[in-house]
């Protein structure tokens, strides 16, 4: 079978999160190509998926090593740093990221996360701001940019964007269930 052919298998196993089926025929197609970028990349997807955090840090670094373009394997680097609790390695890389491309949304989204997840409110705000501008009315940012202005005590842009989300996406369950206890919760504080 030919390499490419083999990746594309790969890549389904990843998809259906078959992990160590791509961890175990990567390793082999890497002893016979041990400069394969793309194919670390994938083996150290395969390694985050299994919350093999550090083993697929060393693919990602390898990758990064032999295509220092790969945008790709430097976020996941980054989720990586990030699954580990190595924010200000996370957060570094992410930046560098959003400096080469600045409307990358992987990167803005998980900079966003990250923020998120250490209570810089603002900060994730604002990330999922520039990434909505790019991602238009995507349910995922949108929710979560409701969470965050609810969390900061902001209702009615919580109310306003949930309202959006469900003019697009009028069968949006989680955002009928949050619009009506942030609708509830203004209701009992008056």
């Amino acid at each position: 079978m030919d390499i490419i052919k083999k990746i594309q298998q790969l890549q389904n196993h990843l998809e259906v999160r078959n992990f160590r089926i791509v961890i175990a025929e990567s390793k082999k197609i890497l002893i016979k190509d041990p400069n394969n970028s793309f194919v670390h990349n994938l083996c150290g997807l395969a390694l985050q998926g299994n919350a093999n955090f550090a083993a697929s840090i060393m693919h990602f670094q390898r990758a990064i090593e032999l295509e220092p373009t790969n945008i790709a394997a430097k976020n996941n680097l980054a989720n990586s740093y990030k699954a580990l609790g190595k924010l200000d390695l996370a957060e570094n890389l992410y930046k560098s990221i959003l400096k080469e491309k600045p409307n990358y949304v992987q990167a803005l989204n998980n900079l966003a996360n990250l923020k998120k997840s250490i209570y810089d409110f603002t900060s994730a705000i604002n990330y999922f701001e520039k990434a909505l501008k790019i991602l238009n009315n995507n349910q995922n940012i949108l929710i979560n940019l409701a969470e965050l202005y609810s969390a900061i005590g902001n209702f009615d842009k919580a109310i306003e964007i949930l309202n959006k989300n469900l003019s697009s996406n009028p069968k949006h369950t989680l955002s009928h269930k949050f619009l009506s206890s942030l609708i509830n919760y203004k209701n009992d504080e008056n």
